[in-house]
């Protein structure tokens, strides 16, 4: 059984890269620091796939989990800002995944409990190449339909 994985990745990317609410995403973890700037940047890596549902026909239903990791320099003038503009980032982004966003046909939606997923946000802090992060991971569960298919 093979899982449309690539696709779920570019998706989210081609998303935020059009919402311009990040100076720049990448799929895959950054191995030297993101760029200071006023808008924090991303990355977005899979962190679960798993099969919902498997109908008789052999086609399925998925769950494809992407983590997008959002970094903001830890050292921020203000810094109590970074929270504020990490927070409305998340609910923007969030409001447009469960509003209007389109992450194409394959993409039946995005996950607030349907099969145990749900989008959530976890903050934190991390370092990339001597340089401190406070980071925000958003946990996206997209509901794929027909990424996979297994044999009755």
């Amino acid at each position: 059984m093979a899982f449309n994985i690539k696709n779920s990745l570019q998706k989210v990317q081609a998303y935020l890269n059009g919402s311009g609410y990040l100076s720049s995403s990448q799929i895959g973890e950054p191995k030297s620091p993101p760029q200071a700037g006023e808008q924090p940047s991303g990355s977005i890596f899979m962190q679960n796939v798993a099969i919902a549902e498997i109908s008789l026909d052999g086609s399925t239903t998925e769950v494809h989990t992407v983590m997008v990791r959002i970094y903001k320099h830890m050292f921020s003038e203000p810094e109590e800002q970074i929270e504020f503009r990490l927070a409305e980032l998340i609910a923007s982004i969030v409001s447009d995944l469960l509003g209007d966003a389109d992450l194409g046909s394959e993409v039946r939606n995005i996950s607030v409990g349907q099969h145990g997923a749900s989008i959530s946000a976890v903050w934190g802090y991390l370092e990339v190449g001597g340089v401190n992060f406070r980071i925000v991971d958003l946990q996206i569960p997209l509901i794929v339909d027909g990424s996979a298919t297994a044999t009755p």
